[in-house]
């Protein structure tokens, strides 16, 4: 499964945002793993849906402040690989 890593710092300290690309009949997804010094910190899924990008539910209140970062994150990852091609 195709994937990226994108280092985010959150309150001055740097998490890896894990992003595995999951394809499923209701489109694109990825399944994200938020890692610090090598802890599993938390896992969430997000959705491509009519508005864009949106973690899906249950995730915690500080991923979801990151909702716009991740949304870029995702958008620069898909640009780079489309400019791959």
């Amino acid at each position: 499964m195709p994937g990226f890593i994108k280092k985010i710092v959150v309150n001055n300290e740097v998490f890896d945002f894990e992003f595995i690309e999951i394809h499923s009949p209701s489109g694109l997804k990825y399944f994200v793993t938020v890692q610090n010094d090598f802890k599993t910190i938390s896992s969430f899924e997000m959705k491509n849906g009519f508005l864009g990008w949106s973690i899906a539910p249950p995730a915690p209140e500080w991923v979801n402040d990151l909702q716009e970062t991740l949304e870029h994150a995702i958008a620069e990852n898909l640009h780079k690989i489309k400019n791959s091609d």
